[in-house]
């Protein structure tokens, strides 16, 4: 019993979510964040359409081997290049892609503590009288040099 637990493979609960978790991993925090500041210094629409583009032609056709890929191999991303094509160096394609993961978490990591921080901040009442854009660059630049701070979120 305990090693056909081991066997089965975990599915998604509905399209709908899958939907949602796909697209939220594609969008990533450097949409949300960045996209504005970019449309604005390179052109507006001409900048949005050119966004559009790339992430059609590029990130949608990446996705799509992705998925086609895990579907095929039912394994995890080393494992589904090694049973795709073993014996071969495909799956250092699968580990690029596990380092990946790792590096871009821990870039969340950072910009989670820095968002955690800023809460803190706020609620402690460090944000008072006019905000301006020195103001606030200065504050960030203090807070973002101390990695300490960062960590423990005061």
């Amino acid at each position: 019993m305990a090693g056909q637990e081991l066997d089965q493979r975990g599915n998604w609960g509905s399209k709908l979510a899958f939907i949602f978790a796909a697209s939220g991993s594609a969008i990533g925090l450097g949409s949300i964040w960045r996209f504005p500041l970019y449309t604005g210094m390179y052109g507006g629409a001409t900048f949005v359409f050119s966004y559009l583009i790339a992430v059609f032609f590029i990130g949608f056709t990446v996705m799509l081997a992705e998925l086609t890929i895990g579907r095929h191999a039912q394994r995890n991303p080393v494992g589904a290049y090694n049973a795709i094509k073993p014996g071969t160096p495909w799956k250092l394609v699968g580990y690029m892609g596990v380092v990946a993961g790792v590096v871009i978490l821990s870039y969340y990591g950072v910009v989670a503590g820095w968002a955690a921080g800023y809460f803190t901040k706020t609620v402690l009442g460090t944000f008072r009288g006019e905000v301006t854009w020195e103001s606030s660059a200065a504050t960030f630049e203090t807070f973002a040099a101390n990695p300490l701070e960062v960590l423990i979120c005061p």
